[in-house]
């Protein structure tokens, strides 16, 4: 957790160790957070930013509240404008506005 109260975890391992109830637990006692998720299946690792996709599209209302140049490389991200030639900006786009939910 950063000191701002953003943060993440990633979590791996062989089916039925505890993963899904480890994640249901935390979920239900985090108080005073707002809790997002994803999933995914293998065949989404064709689709650009699938993750990212269900994450965000409840937030994208926000968009105006961080800087112009975020949230221009989110409109690429969701396809709403051409991509920009520094594709990698979504990443950290995504993150901050991740990280302005919670602060």
């Amino acid at each position: 957790m950063g000191g701002n109260g953003a943060g993440g975890n990633r979590g791996g391992g062989a089916a039925g160790i505890g993963k899904s109830a480890l994640l249901d637990h935390a979920c239900a006692t985090a108080d005073g957070f707002q809790v997002v998720e994803a999933s995914g299946s293998q065949f989404e690792t064709q689709i650009p930013f699938a993750a990212l996709h269900q994450v965000c599209t409840p937030m994208l209302g926000r968009l105006p509240d961080i800087p112009a140049g975020y949230a221009a490389a989110l409109r690429v991200a969701f396809g709403q404008v051409a991509p920009p030639q520094h594709l990698p900006q979504t990443g950290i786009s995504s993150r901050r506005q991740l990280r302005g939910l919670v602060t």
